[in-house]
């Protein structure tokens, strides 16, 4: 697959690797994402601005940036947006400097309907908020449509996947016409830990009528329906993609999706830096 991960460890350095496909162009996929458990509770907002705004004219080229507020030792992202070819056209899709001055970008992934930036950085990470890429559109028909995420993945030095939230965004026609709603997933916990309810809320989600229908989805293969605020207890301890799936009442009615990546972690672990206790996974050793 031309956008897979394709994860790597280097036990010894515990350096990212990259990998160069050969081809008509060279394209370097970041392997950098672990399927393991993580103990990093810092979650990230990564979002399209602005969130909401009116479509120019047919012709015309308008840009976006996806921002990311809150991060937190970063230093490898990767992201896939999706837009409607039928009333927008990629004219560019260009990586912004929110990572360490060095860090290696990935040449822009483009299809019909979306497009995937990545970078990665090896000598350090970055914190807070900024710009990790620019898009530009050209208008084909003026229409509401959506700009939306449909994976986005954060990591660390160490290669530990981060908890990361995703706010798509949305292009407005005419008044008169039914606009797309946005999910937002606006309260979530601080941290979260196996066999406890973990409370959840969409309650913030935006419409320019009314939201009627809010779908949630756990990444676990158990959903809930009709709810703005969900609880649900996860088992086991992992990566989550938690998404909440907003309709509104619009004819005919639009749909919007929110992303959240939440980290599990297992109760029972407790993690000591001064020695004490050290019961973790990873590079950690375990001691009973």
């Amino acid at each position: 697959m031309r956008n897979s991960l394709q994860p790597r460890w280097d036990r010894e350095s515990k350096q990212l690797a990259i990998r160069i496909a050969s081809g008509f162009k060279a394209i370097c996929v970041i392997a950098i994402f672990l399927a393991v458990p993580s103990l990093v509770f810092a979650r990230a907002t990564v979002s399209i601005q602005p969130l909401d705004m009116e479509s120019p004219a047919v012709g015309k080229e308008f840009s976006v940036d996806v921002d990311i507020s809150g991060g937190a030792n970063v230093a490898a992202y990767q992201f896939t947006l999706e837009f409607n070819p039928r009333t927008l056209a990629l004219v560019d899709a260009k990586n912004a400097d929110y990572l360490p001055a060095g860090a290696f970008v990935v040449p822009p992934l483009i299809a019909d309907n979306n497009v995937t930036l990545a970078a990665t950085s090896l000598a350090g990470a970055s914190n807070g908020d900024g710009t990790l890429a620019t898009i530009t559109f050209v208008v084909i028909e003026v229409h509401p449509s959506a700009i939306k995420f449909t994976g986005v993945l954060l990591a660390n030095l160490d290669a530990n996947q981060l908890s990361v939230i995703a706010t798509n965004g949305k292009i407005t026609g005419p008044a008169d016409m039914n606009e797309f709603p946005i999910a937002i997933i606006d309260t979530i916990p601080a941290k979260a830990f196996t066999g406890q309810a973990i409370s959840l809320s969409g309650a913030g989600s935006l419409d320019d009528g009314e939201i009627r229908h809010y779908v949630w989805r756990f990444g676990d293969g158990s959903s809930a329906d009709r709810k703005k605020m969900a609880e649900h207890v996860y088992k086991q301890p992992g990566n989550y993609t938690v998404t909440l799936t907003v309709t509104d009442d619009g004819v005919p009615p639009l749909t919007d999706q929110a992303i959240l990546i939440l980290t599990v972690t297992d109760k029972n672990l407790f993690v000591h830096q001064q020695g004490k206790q050290i019961t973790s996974w990873g590079q950690l050793k375990i001691k009973k």
